[in-house]
This record gives C-alpha cells, sequence and structure tokens, in this order.
C-alpha cells in the first residue's frame, strides 16, 4: 500500500465541467464536493463553504425532506444502476440545473454549486459513475475528505443512525460487531466492478463500512482517480489551527479568500470533537481489531503534525 504515502489532507471535490460535458448547459461549471465522511465535521465544513459569495447549495425538492440542504445524493442513488450513459448524461442536466437559475447558467452572482453528500466516498459505484458522467473531465476534479479517528467516528456513525429512528434496522451494536465476526476477509473485499455492493448497503454494517478509509480510497484509485485530485484532513486539524486549515481548502477547491472565511471560522469547529459513550456490552476491542490494518487514517494524521 505505498500509494497511501503520497496523501495530503481531507476530501472536497471539486468538479469542472466544459461546455459539451453536459447538453444542457451553455458555460463552464464548477462544482466543489464534500464527499466525506459521516460523522467528521462534514456539516461544519459546508456550512464554512456555504458562507463563500461565490456559493450555491443545491435545491433540495420538496419531497427530498429526507435529506439535509448540504446533500443532493445524486451519484451514490441506487437508482442509476440501471441507467444508459445517455440516461446518466440527461439526469446530470437535471442534476446541475439544481445549482442554476436556467439552463444557460448560474443563479446571479454565484459561481460554484456546492453538493456535500458525505455517502460519496463509501459507496463504491460513485467513481465510475462520476467518469460515466463525466467522461472528458472527471481525470479534472478534486476531493477533499473529512476524516475522524474510526473507531470514534463509528460509534458516533451508529449513535446518529439509532437517535434518527433507525434503531430497529440497526439492532445492538453488538450485534454489528456480530456481523462483521461472520464476514470473512473484511478487509479484502474486492473492489467494485457493477455488480452487487452487499457489504456498503448492508445497514448494520454501516457505521463501520464508512470508516474502512483504505477500502474506499483503494475504489477510487482503481477507478482512474489520481492522488493529485485528492486532499484528505483529519478532523483534528480543526482544533490545530482553523483558519490556516479553512483557508487551504478554500484554495484547493478555488473558493476567492475574503473576510468569510475569519467570519464563520469563529462559529464552527469551536471545541474538541464529541466524545462518545460506549454502548452498553460494546467489545471495543474487537471493534479496534477491525481497523488494526488500516493505514490512510494514522498517515494522515502523521502528516498534520508534520506541517
Amino acid at each position: 500500500m505505498a500509494w497511501l504515502a503520497w496523501f495530503s489532507v481531507t476530501c472536497v471535490l471539486l468538479v469542472h465541467c466544459t461546455p459539451g460535458d453536459v447538453a444542457a448547459m451553455n458555460v463552464t461549471q464548477d462544482m466543489v464536493f464534500v464527499i466525506g465522511t459521516p460523522k467528521s465535521g462534514t456539516t461544519a465544513l459546508c456550512s464554512v463553504l456555504a458562507a463563500s459569495p461565490q456559493v450555491v447549495k443545491p435545491q433540495i425538492q420538496p419531497w427530498e425532506a429526507g435529506f439535509h440542504l448540504k446533500e443532493a445524493h445524486y451519484f451514490n442513488k441506487v437508482e442509476l444502476e440501471e441507467m444508459t450513459p445517455i440516461k446518466v448524461k440527461t439526469n446530470v442536466s437535471a442534476y446541475l440545473r439544481r445549482f442554476t437559475a436556467s439552463e444557460s447558467g448560474w443563479q446571479q452572482g454565484y459561481s460554484k454549486g456546492l453538493d456535500c453528500t458525505p455517502q460519496y466516498f463509501s459507496a463504491p459505484q460513485v467513481p465510475s459513475r462520476l467518469k460515466l458522467a463525466f467522461p472528458d473531465s472527471y481525470h479534472k476534479m478534486r476531493f477533499v475528505v473529512l476524516l475522524r479517528e474510526p473507531v470514534a467516528r463509528t460509534l458516533s456513525h451508529w449513535k446518529h443512525l439509532a437517535k434518527l429512528g433507525y434503531q430497529q434496522q440497526l439492532g445492538s451494536f453488538e450485534s454489528m460487531l456480530k456481523a462483521i465476526a461472520r464476514t470473512s476477509n473484511f478487509h479484502k473485499v474486492p473492489v467494485y466492478d457493477g455488480g452487487e455492493v452487499a457489504l456498503s448497503t448492508s445497514f448494520i454494517q454501516r457505521p463501520l463500512w464508512d470508516s474502512l478509509y483504505d477500502l474506499h480510497m483503494h475504489q477510487w484509485l482503481h477507478d482512474g482517480f489520481s492522488l493529485s485530485q485528492f486532499l484528505l484532513l483529519p478532523l483534528e486539524a480543526f482544533q490545530d489551527d482553523k483558519h490556516s486549515v479553512i483557508a487551504r481548502i478554500s484554495e484547493f477547491v478555488g473558493l476567492e479568500p475574503g473576510p468569510w472565511q475569519d467570519h464563520v471560522a469563529k462559529q464552527y469547529f469551536t471545541g474538541e470533537p464529541e466524545q462518545v459513550d460506549v454502548p452498553s456490552g460494546a467489545n471495543i476491542d474487537q471493534l479496534k481489531q477491525v481497523f488494526d490494518k488500516q493505514l490512510l487514517y494514522n498517515l494522515v494524521l502523521h502528516r498534520m503534525h508534520q506541517r
């Protein structure tokens, strides 16, 4: 896994669309994507980026009330599975129009659309769908991903889903660990090739699945994206010097600096990451063993301390 040594910091995805990329658009489009990971500060980061006068968030339709305003959830939709390239193009046009006033341009005063869907990073079908939607420009995309210590992130994600009312689907925390134990070679799941994605769509394993950073990064590289397109940051970086981190992310995604950066920085990332209580009866040692061979988070953390 020598490729891991070259990672930068965090995951925001910047999509460059040329006029010929999407038939419905007549102007060059820039999309800023924050693609991961859940419960790692993505909502706060997107609130910061949305304060830029260049940025517009997606228009969420009334029937999409289940989604947070920052999340478009387009490229991870299951129904895309059966779409032909022509249908994908048509639907991408509709997707991009969420950020524009018409088919011919951005909403007045804006120049970048912001899609903060943190499930994109761990959904194995997303990289190949982006290539299908933007065959001539996918290699120009940039990604920023926020990572959190994997055990704490898994616990926080499980508690978050339980609080939202998914306790019945989740079962107990111990049942998730048992399901993991029954899954042989969990770290050696083959890369997605267009077939069934059993592990990533298993609700009971979802909190842990989203913490397998190495596996998901390997999927993106396998599907033709390069290391130079990624900026990876540990959540802890915001506790050390959030102003410089926000400035770095803004530069990476092409947002012009301004007073908005310092203003919003005062409102977000103001304390330590939440301390998550361990569920009753949970075998945390077993959970830690799942991440023993995960290298990405430790490398990103090490890189942060070297800066």
